[in-house]
């Protein structure tokens, strides 16, 4: 598998600079690789890895309710498969499109095991996206295999098999 061989990284977004340090410390206290920025600065910092894969996980300290919200939201669309773990109150009125995608709230600091859990299951996530992803990309394979041409029609019929 692909993903454990490249270094996965946990991103931290929390506009708190003095909470951010004390994470910071906790994550280098447990070895553990990571981004930690700010609600303006965090695209600019993925935008520097190879591929969304590489963060395990998004910690992210909830502000307001709209500026969580949005965040979580930005984090969707820059991956939608990013597990998110939120750092203080849940949002409320979270559209149902996000609520799989947060696994838990921890209250800062999280303690030791409730981070060691928030980081497996995180990892279990991962995996079972891309485990998902990697059966969607055989079984498109295996639909066309038998599928032969290039003309408009079949296509078409290509593109409402893979919808299907």
């Amino acid at each position: 598998m692909a993903s454990m061989h490249r270094e996965t990284k946990l991103l931290l977004i929390d506009d708190d600079p003095q909470q951010r340090k004390d994470i910071v410390f906790i994550f280098n206290f447990m070895d553990e690789a990571h981004i930690a920025t700010d609600s303006k600065q965090w695209r600019d910092e993925v935008d520097k890895l190879a591929d969304p894969s590489e963060v395990l996980c998004a910690f992210i300290a909830s502000q307001n309710n709209d500026a969580t919200l949005k965040l979580i939201k930005e984090l969707s669309q820059w991956d939608e498969n990013v597990p998110v773990v939120v750092l203080g109150d849940m949002p409320t009125k979270l559209p149902t499109e996000y609520r799989h995608r947060i696994l838990t709230s921890l209250d800062p600091p999280p303690t030791y095991n409730r981070f060691l859990d928030c980081l497996h299951r995180s990892q279990v996530y991962r995996d079972i996206y891309a485990q998902a992803d990697e059966r969607r990309t055989q079984r498109e394979a295996n639909l066309f295999r038998s599928l032969v041409g290039t003309s408009r029609s079949v296509q078409n019929v290509r593109q409402m098999m893979q919808q299907v």
